[in-house]
């Protein structure tokens, strides 16, 4: 799960990167390296930081500082997706949300709904990552393209392609449909892509019109003003929205005003009959909202992106290596249960004393097992358990008591329960009685719960039999804390091991599959 930071306020900025450059070398050269803010780091010129950096810079040094704090250079762990990461979301801001999207997509599906919840995943094998997660090809991306293409055509507005575009479509969506078209070729689209851009081109005019109307006017100018509160009150941690709030104040624009409204019934009429002219029956013709599905969660080609981390205390689900979670009864001691045994053993029934004796201790640990059940179940497993179903709807029904007995009854019979086996019959019980696809999925349910533990990241060494594709050597690693990885060209300050950006200045290494051995053996030379 990755927070993607646009270039859009950069572009309006100006020169606004290099002044927030120079905040963040101020604050770093008073020590106060705590004050400087994701968004202050996001906004940064990069460049600009690394050439007045006040720490070597150079790939030996950086990496120095990356193994001083802990960072592991030794294991490759890679992320294929489809955009590019300025920093991972921490996954309590998706938790559930069902209006948090999986990174890697523009809608449809939920964060909540991913297999292990929010954060950022890895695998250990480079080809894994890239033609299981960063290909049209991929499974995982397959089934995100299937779950996109259900929401579309749950959409009422499908079959009338002028209200699609402008209820159901962006407005770079739209730009893109002469080119979609194109990408249909091969199922017998008709549909001329210069006279799709036609269409297209009246809705940039319309679009153009309702902006005008909703700004009043006024949109360059408040975009100017924006520009000026922001260079004006560099503060820590900006936000562009809100400077472009204080311009709409001052302009005394609506706060809505840059928003679509509706176009009057005249001009979208008009635009009826021109998509009908273009569009058999003015509707979309077959396997363009296919083409569109692929577009939202490919955007047009994947990438893979190493990255190294420092987690210390991982959940691991499955494997020689398991987590194992230990709790049950009460342990008891069978010596405090002696007196009260021998009042209970007709001694003169057992003729040898040793076989008294025997008989007395068989008593007592049976006295100090029914006793155990007087107290609740205690330790971690317990506190793992009930955190767990303190997440679950309990709605009064069977299944939540069956869930919790099955929990329990598990305990009691082997004093511990591994994450695995925890996962396999929570997934079960929730899968087949509570799923939602707006609300969050098992995986996310469990991801707080471990969180909740301490756990700072969650590892599937058998990912390749979970998911049924993919390596069967490969480790998955869903990383749940954001400051605790970053990219193999980060700065590594521990000025500013707050962060969450992958960066610390660098730009993250995206590159083709031949090229990672390459970023290796330059690691491996230093």
């Amino acid at each position: 799960m990755a927070n993607l930071i646009g270039d859009a306020s950069r572009a309006v900025f100006g020169n606004v990167g290099k002044d927030v450059s120079r905040k963040i070398l101020d604050l770093l050269g008073m020590g106060r390296g705590a004050e400087v803010t994701p968004e202050m780091y996001s906004a940064a010129d990069k460049q600009f930081l690394m050439e007045n950096y006040d720490l070597p810079t150079d790939t030996a040094s950086r990496l120095e500082r990356g193994r001083e704090g802990g960072f592991d250079f030794d294991t490759g762990r890679y992320h294929g997706g489809f955009d590019e990461i300025e920093y991972m979301a921490d996954p309590n801001d998706v938790y559930m949300n069902p209006a948090a999207k999986l990174e890697g997509t523009e809608s449809g599906t939920y964060s909540g709904q991913s297999y292990s919840g929010g954060g950022l995943y890895t695998s250990t094998d480079p080809s894994d990552a890239g033609d299981n997660y960063a290909a049209l090809t991929g499974p995982d991306v397959r089934n995100q393209v299937s779950m996109e293409l259900d929401r579309i055509t749950d959409s009422s507005n499908l079959y009338d392609a002028a209200e699609f575009m402008f209820d159901d479509m962006t407005e770079a969506e739209v730009q893109l449909i002469p080119q979609l078209l194109q990408h249909q070729a091969i199922r017998n689209s008709s549909i001329d892509p210069k006279d799709a851009q036609k269409v297209v081109d009246r809705y940039n005019e319309l679009q153009a019109g309702i902006n005008k109307r909703n700004d009043r006017g006024y949109g360059s100018d408040y975009q100017l003003r924006a520009q000026r509160f922001a260079e004006d009150e560099i503060k820590f941690g900006f936000d562009f929205a809100v400077e472009q709030e204080k311009a709409r104040k001052e302009l005394g624009v609506g706060p809505y005003s840059t928003q679509t409204g509706p176009i009057t019934t005249g001009e979208f009429e008009e635009y009826e009959n021109l998509v009908a002219e273009i569009f058999p029956k003015g509707e979309f013709p077959p396997g363009f909202v296919q083409a569109l599905a692929e577009y939202r969660i490919t955007r047009g080609g994947g990438q893979v992106v190493k990255l190294v981390d420092r987690v210390e205390n991982p959940v691991i689900i499955g494997g020689p290596k398991a987590t194992v979670f230990k709790g049950g009864r009460r342990q008891l001691d069978p010596a405090d249960y002696i007196d009260d045994a021998e009042q209970q053993i007709d001694q003169s029934a057992y003729p040898d004393k040793i076989e008294y004796r025997e008989a007395v201790q068989e008593r007592a640990e049976e006295l100090a097992n029914d006793d155990s059940y007087n107290f609740d179940m205690e330790g971690p497993a317990v506190d793992i358990i009930e955190d767990l179903l303190d997440n679950m709807p309990d709605d009064g029904s069977v299944v939540y008591d069956n869930l919790r007995s099955t929990l329990y009854m598990h305990l009691d019979d082997y004093g511990e329960i591994n994450a695995e086996d925890l996962e396999e019959i929570f997934r079960a019980y929730y899968n087949s009685n509570y799923y939602d696809p707006d609300q969050a999925g098992p995986g996310q349910i469990l991801n707080q719960v471990y969180r909740n533990a301490g756990f700072d990241a969650i590892d599937l060494p058998r990912a390749g039999t979970t998911f049924g594709f993919g390596p069967t050597g490969a480790t998955h690693r869903v990383e749940l804390d954001p400051t605790k990885i970053r990219s193999p060209s980060a700065m590594f300050d521990p000025r500013l091991s707050q962060l969450p950006n992958l960066t610390a200045v660098a730009t993250p290494t995206a590159v083709g599959l031949g090229a990672l051995s390459q970023i290796d053996e330059d690691e491996e030379a230093q």
